[in-house]
């Protein structure tokens, strides 16, 4: 019986109800009254006012529903979580770039303090006695060096005011890397340990992309390491140690030379190897047995590079490594290293 048949039914049921006998005038008009009330509600009914009731929930579905809100809950927690993480490294990111970008741009051509520290003489302007490290150097990097030799004087000067003026930010400022034409620029540091850098940068404030560190366990001064390491992160935006990426392209590999400016004189070096490793890999090693083992070292790095060079190693040579970690995706993430290792070919004082 449909919804219809049912609605016809009930009205002559009602019909008949409001003419039985023995009812009075004022009966009937009442319940003429509550008729038409009640025949228009039922006018108004639908298939669902006839369902029966829903049965309660069992233990199982309140059970359920309770796991669905946690997990809901669960879910808005790691969004805003995210949300925030992403926010805050968006931050740190743009803190960084502004500390150490406004550096880059002017360690070279200004004073960092302010107060004009460097006044260079006409004849402080010429280059002094120097000592320089030729070995198995090329003539196209020569070519390099002597057309550049000139102004290392005052590049040299200018640094040493301004490597005083960071360590008075700072005293655990050791120096400054510099490589041409790349975002490679930035002070170095050495701490105590190597873990305090990874999230603070040189001037001590907390930041994700850190420094750039000397690793703890060599000597602050490059003339009395065989291997000096220096860490720093691979930055997403191309900051920090990012560029090491770049020397896996021969033609940056053979043309770029890396700075290190120090309070004692400029270091240059030329890459021989680079290459990527597991971390638990001794490429950072920096204390050798012998002249012998350390050129066995160098050799070892050497083989292993993507780019191959010509360099010869002797027990008398310096080297300095680059170390970061691999970029995010990459099939060793979180447990590769890029290594960039370039022999030392010339120190001015």
């Amino acid at each position: 019986m449909d919804i219809k048949q049912i609605t016809l039914k009930l009205k002559k049921k009602f019909s008949r109800c409001a003419h039985s006998d023995g009812a009075s005038q004022d009966d009937i008009y009442e319940l003429s009254s509550s008729r038409n009330i009640f025949v228009d509600s039922i006018d108004d009914l639908t298939a669902d006012d006839f369902a029966p009731p829903p049965p309660p929930p069992s233990v199982r579905d309140k059970a359920m529903e309770w796991v669905r809100r946690i997990v809901m809950l669960a879910c808005a927690c790691v969004f805003i979580g995210s949300a925030a993480t992403l926010v805050r490294s968006f931050v740190d990111y743009q803190r960084g770039d502004e500390l150490y970008g406004g550096i880059a741009d002017s360690i070279f051509d200004s004073d960092l303090s302010g107060e004009h520290a460097v006044s260079l003489s006409p004849t402080s302007r010429q280059s002094p006695a120097m000592l320089d490290y030729y070995t198995s150097l090329t003539e196209e990097a020569s070519d390099i060096l002597s057309s550049e030799s000139g102004s290392y004087n005052v590049k040299f000067e200018q640094m040493k005011a301004n490597l005083t003026y960071l360590k008075t930010v700072n005293p655990d400022i050791i120096g400054y890397i510099h490589i041409e034409d790349t975002r490679i620029s930035f002070p170095i540091v050495q701490g105590d340990d190597n873990e305090y850098y990874l999230n603070h940068a040189y001037n001590n404030e907390y930041m994700v992309c850190g420094s750039i560190f000397a690793d703890c366990y060599i000597d602050s001064k490059i003339q009395n390491n065989r291997n000096t390491v220096l860490y720093g992160h691979n930055m997403l935006d191309g900051n920090m140690f990012n560029n090491v990426m770049l020397f896996f392209d021969e033609a940056v590999f053979n043309s770029k030379l890396i700075e290190i400016y120090t309070f004692d004189g400029i270091y240059t070096f030329k890459p021989f190897a680079v290459f990527e490793a597991l971390a638990t890999y001794q490429y950072f090693r920096a204390h050798f047995t012998s002249d012998e083992d350390f050129v066995a070292f160098c050799e070892e790095m050497q083989k292993k590079s993507e780019v191959k060079s010509d360099a010869t190693f002797t027990g008398e040579d310096k080297i300095i490594t680059l170390s970061t970690c691999v970029e995010t995706g990459h099939q060793l993430y979180g447990i590769g290293r890029y290594a960039l290792h370039a022999k030392l070919i010339k120190v001015e004082k």
